[in-house]
């Protein structure tokens, strides 16, 4: 690569007058990209191939990256940590009855007898049996989660907190990463770009930093059962992203070029040339979806 400096061979000539020039609109720009199978759905809670992966990573972004084996915000305007006050272990009272973790890492319900850490504890030699009746103290975690305010939809909607909780609310019906679902005892939003994560009783989560819930657009999906989704062209063909593209049509052909798919940027990183291909999966059978620049 060289770097190319222009030389002016007549330094006494008046130099240009550039006020007066008008910018050139910005052109229509493109991206190209040519998976080697057709996205099986574009739906993002749903069982994704790596097609539909990599045309979903322009959709949507986030909600937060790793870079060099660290997580970093996206969305979020912080990830929250013990350090900045956005996660916190308390005590709390529970009695019989309670959906806690049990010391063996289980749920369990709250009875005498049953094995549990009360507050403080993190080893097995404080592991103490219910008695069933005595009042008795646990930790929780509570972890804080704040949106950046300058988030839409690519419908130009506000993205805000309760999509998020729309999001938790879908993989609730659909009993996705059940794991975490059962171990989270409140998911809610504090205020418009505010969301608390409470944690069941016991669980004290490694990753809590993680445990947000990625948005879905409730003004645009909450009109149709959740699960039928998965299958309608709003949401499994040309889902509403807050990402640097959004779709704007999608149909599949044996070769990578023409217009079988467009997407259209909404900021971000935008293809330098007006148009590019980028190969993400070469096989003997290419289509592709084309990205396309448009106004936001």
């Amino acid at each position: 690569m060289f770097d190319v400096k222009s030389i002016d061979r007549n330094p006494d000539r008046p130099a240009a007058d550039l006020s007066t020039l008008t910018p050139r609109p910005p052109a229509q720009s493109s991206l190209t990209v040519c998976p080697g199978q057709e996205p099986n759905s574009l739906y993002p809670f749903g069982e994704l191939n790596s097609a539909a992966r990599s045309v979903l990573a322009a959709v949507y972004d986030g909600p937060f990256d790793t870079i060099a084996y660290e997580y970093q915000p996206v969305i979020l305007t912080k990830m929250p940590s013990f350090e900045n006050g956005d996660a916190q272990v308390d005590r709390i009272q529970v009695q019989a009855g309670d959906t806690v973790l049990g010391a063996d890492g289980n749920l369990v319900t709250l009875k005498e007898e049953v094995r549990v850490r009360p507050a403080g504890c993190r080893a097995d030699d404080c592991v103490i049996p219910y008695n069933g009746t005595a009042p008795l103290e646990m930790d929780q975690m509570l972890v804080t989660f704040h949106l950046r305010p300058d988030l839409t939809w690519s419908d130009g909607t506000p993205l805000t907190a309760d999509d998020s909780i729309f999001s938790f609310e879908l993989h609730k019906e659909a009993d996705i990463d059940s794991f975490l679902l059962e171990r989270t005892q409140v998911y809610e939003a504090a205020d418009e770009q505010t969301l608390q994560w409470f944690g069941v009783p016991g669980f004290i989560d490694p990753t809590y930093f993680t445990n947000f819930w990625m948005p879905a657009p409730r003004h645009a999906w909450s009109v149709f059962p959740a699960d039928e989704l998965p299958s309608i062209d709003i949401a499994a063909n040309a889902p509403l992203g807050w990402g640097p593209y959004m779709v704007e049509e999608w149909s599949w052909r044996p070769h990578c070029a023409g217009e079988e798919s467009a997407l259209l940027p909404r900021g971000g990183w935008i293809p330098q040339n007006g148009q590019d291909q980028l190969p993400l999966h070469p096989g003997p059978g290419h289509g592709s979806v084309r990205i396309d620049r448009g106004p936001l």
